[in-house]
């Protein structure tokens, strides 16, 4: 008889811990921010192309540098979306006003979209 009740009592532990909802993931959120074909956007390497370039890149390391930007790159598909940044900064304001200070930005090359964006905790640094 004792055997019958500590098996019962398992299956009944095991039956409510199955059947008890798994915790929602713990969720933070980042700043995706989408680098698009600007006003002045030509595929043809004009006289600035390569030092807008080298600036552009310099200013994505110095965002990596100082903490606020976790990823960034090209896009292949020669769309209209070029690249993508995923920034770590407190609002999707921020994340704009730091695209908007890339040289390839103020040069009319490349235009932001910038969205909050959010994943779950621990994903990314």
């Amino acid at each position: 008889m004792r055997i019958r009740t500590v098996v019962l009592l398992s299956v009944g532990a095991l039956a409510g811990a199955l059947l008890r909802p798994a915790p929602a993931p713990e969720m933070v959120t980042y700043q995706m921010v989408f680098l698009v074909k600007g006003p002045v956007w030509s595929a043809e390497p004009g006289p600035d192309s390569k030092r807008i370039q080298a600036e552009h890149l310099a200013h994505l390391g110095k965002m990596h540098k100082e903490g606020k930007l976790v990823l960034a790159g090209p896009l292949t598909d020669n769309g209209r979306i070029r690249g993508l940044a995923v920034y770590k900064v407190g609002t999707t304001e921020e994340a704009r006003r730091l695209a908007e200070a890339d040289p390839a930005v103020v040069a009319g090359r490349l235009a932001i979209e910038a969205h909050p964006w959010m994943v779950e905790k621990g994903i990314l640094p």
